[in-house]
């Protein structure tokens, strides 16, 4: 049975499912079901495969999983307040994340164009914080403009983090030639 093809691929995809929907059912989000699978299937000798498998899945799944995000958010709810309240996220975003990775970076590696680096590129945003936010509106934690307000942060940091690293290499190759 193990060695049959598909096999670790199908029983490892129906206890990922099984943990989120065990998640689900005592009231956690699902994502951490699947977390705690995922961290157990990283130390056994099947990760390798395991992630081929998975990466050939996103293809399927990262457009699914964005549409719905995307479906959630209403254009019509974009308004002066959602754009304060989201330039605030995004101040706080770049600010806690240049502060929160880039100090200790620099601290531990003595060297300040390094740690910068390390503060831009923990900027992003990205799937936790979209399923986080997802969860928080379907639940009625959050209301429509805050979750606006965070799918805009999620853009702008997404956007801006790979350009904003881009010219600090570039100042960097410059300045080194």
């Amino acid at each position: 049975m193990w060695k049959s093809q598909g096999s670790i691929e199908g029983i490892t995809t129906a206890i990922f499912f099984g943990t989120a929907g065990i998640a689900a059912y005592i009231g956690l989000s699902p994502i951490v079901g699947a977390f705690a699978v995922g961290m157990a299937v990283a130390s056994t000798k099947l990760i390798k495969q395991i992630e081929e498998y998975v990466h050939r899945l996103q293809f399927i799944f990262a457009p699914l999983f964005f549409a719905i995000i995307g479906a959630q958010v209403d254009l019509r709810g974009i308004n002066l307040n959602v754009l304060v309240i989201a330039g605030i996220i995004v101040a706080i975003d770049i600010s806690t994340k240049l502060i929160g990775c880039g100090l200790p970076s620099w601290i531990f590696l003595k060297d300040k164009a390094k740690s910068m680096r390390v503060g831009i590129g923990m900027i992003s945003r990205g799937e936790v914080g979209l399923i986080v936010a997802g969860v928080g509106v379907t639940t009625g934690a959050l209301s429509t403009d805050i979750y606006t307000a965070i799918i805009i942060m999620v853009a702008i940091t997404t956007i801006i983090t790979p350009i904003w690293l881009k010219k600090v290499y570039q100042k960097e190759m410059l300045s080194s030639t």
